[in-house]
């Protein structure tokens, strides 16, 4: 009988220690802690002038010096959605340190005051994702934040810097072909 005792002393101590114990801190966290967090999402497409349906001499791919789709300006325009060029411009507009840093009781979610750069861009990679769906050629932007008008205005300085990405592309593009032309 001593065992069988030991035994549910052992089984009881696991229970509380495995199950009760993390939901215990889960729900502290959870309740006291945790900040609320917001996304805003948009669903981006690349269409060129004139667009036939098939591959042309256009976009990034004729400034690169190839033949170009709208999929691979959608992947140049996602790797530069992640890039550091992005996170600093939206820095600029938007104090992405101070506002990701959250009420400072998220120790989570905020990122921390002492971040580097290469922190701060893994931070703004994890609150930013950007997914490219290869069979329709649309692109996702998703932003977070810990305020629903910050995540809403962070998706939209992301579109309007991505407009202006493609914009200026296919603004040096018609300039090449201009200079080649004659």
């Amino acid at each position: 009988m001593l065992w069988l005792k030991k035994s549910r002393q052992r089984n009881l101590a696991l229970l509380i220690g495995v199950v009760l114990l993390p939901m215990a801190v889960m729900a502290f966290y959870l309740l006291a802690v945790a900040q609320n967090r917001y996304v805003s999402a948009s669903t981006v497409v690349v269409k060129q002038v004139g667009e036939s349906g098939a591959a042309s001499l256009s976009g990034i791919g004729a400034l690169l010096g190839g033949v170009s789709t709208n999929a691979e300006d959608l992947r140049f325009l996602r790797q530069y959605i992640e890039s550091p060029d992005m996170l600093n411009a939206l820095d600029k507009r938007l104090n992405l340190r101070r506002a990701f840093a959250g009420n400072g009781r998220d120790w989570v979610y905020q990122m921390p005051a002492d971040a580097n750069r290469e922190e701060f861009l893994a931070y703004y990679r994890k609150r930013v994702s950007v997914n490219l769906d290869d069979q329709t050629n649309l692109l996702t932007v998703s932003a977070e934040g810990f305020d629903p008008k910050f995540a809403l205005r962070l998706n939209q300085e992301i579109l309007s810097l991505s407009e202006a990405f493609i914009n200026n592309i296919s603004r040096r593009l018609a300039e090449q072909q201009l200079a080649e032309a004659q």
